[in-house]
């Protein structure tokens, strides 16, 4: 059996993703408490963009905008609940 970091995604970039991947880029921005809820994430450092995106579009279907101060980069997207109309 395969487990589910092995399955290989197709992102909006073009790239195929693993599902590990994706998780361990979604788990920096998503919401505590409740991964449904909007974004709105501060990052310190170096930030991997395409991947951050490519994450948060698979897992909220939304579109996240990304702004940068210095080394912050401010990672902004409606979520889960407000892209499906819940």
């Amino acid at each position: 059996m395969i487990g589910t970091e092995d399955y290989a995604v197709k992102c909006h970039s073009g790239a195929t993703r693993m599902q590990s991947e994706l998780s361990a880029a979604f788990d920096l921005v998503a919401p505590k408490g409740n991964w449904k809820n909007p974004i709105d994430t501060e990052l310190k450092g170096p930030v991997n963009v395409e991947l951050i995106a490519d994450a948060v579009i698979h897992f909220t279907g939304s579109v996240p905008v990304f702004r940068t101060r210095g080394k912050t980069t401010f990672v902004k997207a409606a979520g889960y609940y407000l892209t499906i109309g819940a």
